[in-house]
This record gives structure tokens, sequence and C-alpha cells, in this order.
């Protein structure tokens, strides 16, 4: 998930369920922090965004680490051993053919986003907030229009955001992908991994730029919102999971 990009890491966990690599427990709570943004997507947008060569490296590692701390906040899967049934039945052709059909997924989904895009850009009253409501959007395209706009430390910060958070667009190639499976933990756990991501964001936006993205009036509750909604979440999900035994999840 962290190398090959939404919506690669959910196919994976889907693929290695119906091959009864994992139980359908296991998958669930995978998808809570399986998913993420891969390297060639960030580094190509940071070439956009921001100048200085280690940017990208900074953000990436962001992503990374509050991966994984969303996966050691949510419950721990049932079993990792794989299944004594599993046959490893993978071809060239059938390789090729997931590998276009996760494409044509992506595409799909961020076309008619782009489409959706257009036209609330043609609102005037939305002028104002559609940078920062094309990135809970669509991430591609709202990404790309914080080129040019906000401070440097904003700019930073939203777009670290924006590739934890996904979007709505990537939730759908998400819930396509992983199709009968269900998303299970996904939502929840791309909320604990931006509510993550924003705290660790916090100082390294200030040791990078030298000023904080946001008032300190702002960021203060926004940090006790952060905090809150990671534990809120993390007991939820616990509690949904309940007894892997029970298929509960």
């Amino acid at each position: 998930g962290l190398l090959g990009g939404y919506p690669v890491g959910a196919k994976t966990i889907t693929d290695a369920y119906d091959s009864n690599t994992i139980s359908r427990n296991t998958a669930h709570i995978l998808l809570g922090y399986c998913n993420n943004a891969g390297p060639a997507f960030i580094f190509g947008i940071c070439h956009i965004l921001f100048s200085s060569i280690w940017i990208p490296w900074i953000i990436w590692s962001i992503q990374i680490l509050s991966a994984i701390i969303t996966g050691l906040l949510l419950p721990k899967p049932a079993d990792s051993n794989p299944s004594s049934n599993y046959h490893n039945d993978i071809t060239l052709i059938s390789a090729l053919h997931k590998s276009i059909s996760i494409t044509a997924i992506v595409c799909g989904w961020i076309i008619l986003f782009k489409a959706i895009l257009y036209s609330l850009s043609q609102i005037v009253f939305l002028q104002p907030i559609l940078p920062f409501l094309s990135g809970f959007l669509e991430l591609s395209n709202g990404s790309v229009m914080l080129a040019n706009t906000f401070s440097m430390s904003l700019r930073f910060f939203l777009f670290s955001t924006f590739l934890c958070a996904g979007g709505f667009c990537v939730y759908l190639q998400t819930a396509s992908a992983v199709a009968t499976l269900g998303t299970g933990l996904y939502l929840s756990g791309k909320i604990i991994q931006t509510a993550a991501c924003m705290l660790i964001n916090l100082p390294v936006t200030y040791l990078l730029f030298h000023e904080r993205p946001l008032p300190v009036s702002i960021l203060l509750p926004l940090a006790c919102i952060c905090f809150g909604v990671i534990l809120l979440l993390t007991v939820k999900c616990r509690k949904t999971c309940g007894n892997y035994e029970n298929n509960r999840v």
C-alpha cells in the first residue's frame, strides 16, 4: 500500500482474502492502514508544490509514520499465517489483467471527480474554500490547486493531510477494488491516520519553515480535536471488532 499507491493496498488485501490467505476479519482490519498514496504520486506532486528536494521524502516519511501509528492503535489481526489451502496461481497474464483493471477504476473515478470539481469551480461563493474542499474530494486535482496559493507552511500542512485522508474519490476507488469484501475499518483508519498526520505535521512544519501553518488560536483546538478523534475511534474500532471468533468485524 505504501509503494503502489491507492487503491493497490486494498486490492492486495482483497486478493489475499479471496485466496484464503487471511480471514475476513483480518482483511477488514488491514484496510484501516494498508492503503496509502504511493511515492510516484507524492514525488510528482511535490515537484509542482515545493522546490526543495527533501520535502517529498519528509512528507512520505510522515505518511509512513502515521500509517504505522494507525496500525498500532487498531485491533491486532487474529491470524497472520497463510492458509494451508493457498495456491499461488499468479501468472503474467493475470497480473497484467489486475493492473489494467485497477488503473481503469482509478482513472474512471478521477475523471468523474474532475468534472465535479469543474462544476464546483463555477460557483462563486465556493471559490475561497475550493482548495480545501477539493483536496478532500479528489486528491490529485485538489493537491495541484495548492500550487501558488497559501503560505509554504500551510501548503505543506494541507498537502500532507490530504495524502493521509485520501479523499472521497479514493474511498470510492477502494470500495470498487474490494467489491463484496467491504471496506471494513478503512474509513475509521483513514480518519485516525489523518488526525495522527496533523499532529505530526504541526512541529515538523514549524521546524521546516519557521512559522506556524495556522494561528495558535486555531492550532490548539485542532490538536485537541485530533487527540479526541484518535481516542474515540480507537476505542470504537476495538469494540466493533470484539471477539474475532464470532466474526463481528
